[in-house]
């Protein structure tokens, strides 16, 4: 038997089955064959429920599906459920729902295999149900004895545990509403709020503010995380708000919404200065800021948030963050990035030693593609900071290093009389590199200029 179990657990379920298919198709069967085909049929048997299960709590899962995350913090994310939650908070349900639970996940089960959809959808919707009821009490007790809770948490397995189930039960308790909405949010990630879609969402928001008062804002909660850019919930949040204003919706069961929002702001501001002086940091500084600005207009565009207002201030926060970021991880170290390529020497001028552009070695072309590469993320962080108000940095620095490079580009030039004509092709290709960086910091008219008033001199000092 062992032998046979262990050969068995060898195959593939495609192996498997076909074995089982085979087995089944024969006339006469030895005690050996009909001991396999036994043991495959008690395996495929065991298979099926344990995937009857895993549908049952899916199915119970959905309602706060766009709320998984693979993360498992030590402090518990509001508006995020960790999938490790899933399981221990099964459990539990089991536990305490005892054969109330147990027939409700049979029907429901029977309803998937057997069943019409229709069937199906009316035996969720009882799960949904009778895990609302049968924890409610509990959950409710948990939270306003510290024992209790202390006890219950112990019993999942910590405190996220138990918040997480909070977070669970207020979703799984309006499913209805969540799972309609969803049909009319999809695919998920959805690219746009329509106007259409928020309306829906406003209509499930008033019914459910009748029907169970403080859930209404986790329906909210449930639609923004079907959203690829979050923030276009907003557009919601100020149908709700008085003017549009943010002072009001803050101080409501909104502030979960805007809050969250704004933790995502927080989160780009903490990646940026987690990517400051590593390795490819600049790069992911520009994505960053990127990602940032889009998140950072949705919520302007969407809602009148007041500088004074909670929020507005967080905002300010998280820009002075980001401003620090780019200026740690990008702008400190622009000037010797960009230099690195354009070679000097130190030369004695009366008493003093002064800086020149060095001809005597033809340029280093991997330091100019780094230097190339830097100009061009400090454009483009430019660009972006221009538009979410953290430019000002940027423009001073830019605005040295085009300086410096003007003056560079005047020592070279001087330099290139009664010179060896080697001097002047590294001259050239100086001056090229010279233009192309002008182009990315400066903008391509002062670039042309320069290239064509560089390139006459050349010229003349070669003819």
């Amino acid at each position: 038997m062992a032998a046979l179990q262990e050969m068995l657990s060898g195959l593939s379920d495609a192996q498997k089955a076909e074995l089982g298919k085979a087995l089944e198709a024969s006339d006469s069967l030895n005690e050996e064959d009909a001991l396999v085909l036994s043991l495959l049929r008690r395996e495929m048997v065991g298979k099926k429920k344990r995937e009857h299960r895993d549908r049952v709590i899916q199915g119970f899962c959905d309602p706060f599906e766009d709320l998984l995350t693979d993360r498992d913090p030590d402090v518990k994310e509001p508006a995020r459920i960790s999938r490790k939650s899933i399981r221990p908070v099964w459990n539990w349900l089991r536990e305490v729902g005892g054969e109330d639970h147990s027939r409700v996940c049979l029907r429901y089960e029977e309803a998937l295999e057997y069943g019409p959809p229709e069937e199906a959808e009316k035996a969720r919707a009882a799960l949904w149900r009778a895990a609302v009821r049968l924890t409610e009490d509990k959950l409710e007790e948990a939270f306003a004895d510290k024992q209790a809770g202390q006890a219950l948490a112990k019993h999942l397995g910590g405190t996220r545990r138990l918040e997480d189930i909070r977070e669970m039960l207020v979703l799984v308790a309006i499913a209805p509403e969540i799972e309609a909405l969803k049909m009319a949010i999809a695919p998920a990630p959805a690219l746009t709020l329509t106007r259409d879609q928020a309306s829906l969402i406003l209509e499930a928001y008033h019914r459910i503010a009748e029907q169970r008062p403080g859930h209404e804002s986790w329906l909210i909660i449930a639609m923004m995380r079907r959203l690829l850019h979050e923030a276009d919930i907003l557009k919601v949040v100020r149908s709700l708000c008085r003017d549009g204003q943010d002072t009001l919706a803050s101080l409501t069961d909104l502030a979960i919404v805007g809050d969250e929002i704004l933790n995502d702001l927080d989160r780009y501001a903490t990646d940026m200065e987690a990517a400051c002086g590593t390795e490819g940091g600049a790069a992911e500084i520009v994505k960053l800021t990127r990602e940032f600005s889009e998140a950072y207009l949705a919520v302007v565009e969407s809602l009148d948030i007041k500088r004074e207002g909670s929020w507005g201030q967080r905002m300010l926060e998280t820009k002075r963050r980001v401003s620090a970021a780019i200026d740690n991880g990008l702008l400190r170290s622009a000037r010797r990035d960009i230099f690195t390529a354009l070679k000097s020497r130190k030369v004695q001028s009366g008493r003093t030693m002064v800086s020149k552009a060095d001809l005597r070695e033809d340029p280093d072309m991997d330091a100019y593609e780094f230097a190339e590469a830097r100009a061009m993320a400090i454009r483009d962080v430019a660009r972006l900071g221009e538009r979410i108000g953290v430019n000002a940095a940027i423009q001073a620095v830019t605005k040295d290093i085009v300086d410096e490079i003007h003056l560079y580009s005047d020592s070279l030039l001087s330099q290139i009389t009664n010179v060896p004509d080697e001097y002047i092709a590294r001259a050239r290709s100086h001056v090229i590199m010279i233009a192309r960086l002008m182009e990315l910091l400066a903008g391509p008219d002062p670039a042309e200029t320069f290239l064509k008033r560089a390139m006459r001199r050349i010229d003349e000092a070669s003819s």
